[in-house]
């Protein structure tokens, strides 16, 4: 299953990557980014390892490893804010360079997470690709409806007021992701509970289940 996961994970993260890439120019004409090209294809560049970054965080979730993901979390943030006050400090602060401190985060992130996920689970293979398939898609579908809603606020605002100025966007963007405090809270809540469930029902365990429920 797990081996199956990182080579499906992978495929369809270098897929992605792909389609956004060649389409990078059209992106940006439509959604008129000034120097848009250039800034989507660096952003695009985090794709395979962000991905497979997840994968093998879900992965230890699932053995219930999870001291070892919450470091690996908390190594991840700090490479990333570590990156911005060295463009900070170095007067380099860009969109650019924010950017391309995602990708370092992703690859540091992922590099420390390998040696405690082991061989087996990188050797590639796709057996089990109708199994997780059939659980993936339901997913799949109810987290692209969530990542609408948490976009819709911003599309509104743009589409019907005048147009907001990049400090009031910036202001506004900032609120909300700290009023998103408590979703974090409930986010790592569920990556305990799910595989935990899992565990007990696997188990046969099926009253620890309902308790943790």
């Amino acid at each position: 299953l797990e081996a199956t996961g990182v080579s499906l994970g992978l495929l369809i993260n270098l897929a992605g990557f792909a389609v956004l890439w060649i389409s990078a120019p059209w992106l940006a004409d439509w959604l008129e980014v000034e120097n848009g090209t250039l800034l989507f294809r660096i952003a695009l560049l985090d794709i395979p390892f962000y991905g497979l970054y997840r994968v093998v965080v879900h992965i230890l979730n699932g053995r219930r490893d999870f001291r070892t993901t919450g470091q690996m979390t908390c190594a991840y943030a700090l490479v990333r804010a570590l990156g911005i006050v060295i463009l900070v400090v170095t007067g380099s602060l860009s969109i650019e360079g924010a950017l391309l401190v995602n990708v370092v985060a992703s690859m540091v992130g992922l590099l420390l997470l390998l040696p405690r996920t082991g061989a087996r689970s990188f050797q590639p293979t796709l057996i089990e690709r109708t199994h997780i398939m059939s659980l993936a898609l339901p997913i799949l579908v109810t987290d692209i409806g969530i990542q609408c809603l948490l976009g819709l606020d911003l599309w509104l605002l743009s589409a019907f007021s005048t147009p907001l100025d990049a400090e009031v966007r910036g202001n506004y963007v900032a609120a909300l992701s700290l009023a998103r405090v408590p979703n974090i809270l409930t986010f790592v809540l569920a990556s305990v509970l799910v595989p935990s469930i899992a565990k007990s029902l696997s188990t046969n365990d099926r009253n620890g289940a309902v308790r943790m429920v």
